[in-house]
């Protein structure tokens, strides 16, 4: 979202740095949760690295009988295995970053909406270089044409104005409105 949309808008300064200052916090949120993944990441990896340098040390120097070396492989092979779901999750975690950033980006007024409306587009679509290839465009296109709705309204409400050359009384309007509803006349 950009300061200039909202300027168009033509809302009060104050308005517009409130709004500001918050999408700013929610951008932040989320830059500082990828921060976080991103030294998890380098953390779990160097451990994992670690460990299988001990591994391999341990398995050249090691005589090991057979029930040592079954329990030796078991180790290796689970060890792989949960490499595998970490790699895994950690793909993941970057994949959910990137499309709440995404998300965030377009300035839609609900997230929730519009994220249940990209699933299956984020599910097929390519991860390369830490965002969800075509996302953006994707988005944008929902936007245009399905979900102009989850855009902040740009009308402004005048009020009254109907009043303005004898028509009719909102109080008036709203009574003969609410008996014709329940069947009764005027």
């Amino acid at each position: 979202m950009k300061r200039e949309f909202l300027t168009e808008l033509k809302l009060d300064e104050a308005v517009v740095e409130q709004i500001m200052k918050e999408y700013g916090k929610s951008i932040n949120a989320s830059l500082t949760e990828i921060g976080e993944l991103k030294t998890e990441v380098t953390t779990l990896k160097s451990q994992i690295a670690e460990r299988d340098k001990d591994l391999k040390k341990l398995e050249k120097t090691a005589n090991l009988n057979d029930d040592q070396a079954t329990k030796l492989k078991e180790l290796q092979t689970r060890y792989e295995s949960e490499k595998a779901d970490l790699e895994k999750q950690l793909l993941d975690n970057s994949k959910n970053s990137a499309v709440e950033i995404a998300i965030a980006k377009s300035g839609v007024i609900d997230g929730v909406a519009l994220k249940a409306h990209i699933a299956e587009f984020v599910a097929k679509a390519e991860f390369k270089d830490n965002e969800v290839v075509g996302l953006t465009s994707h988005i944008n296109e929902l936007i245009a044409d399905k979900l102009a709705y989850l855009k902040p309204d740009t009308k402004k409400a005048t009020g009254g104005e109907f009043n303005k050359t004898g028509g009719l009384d909102p109080e008036k309007d709203l009574a003969k409105k609410s008996a014709q509803a329940m069947g009764l006349k005027e």
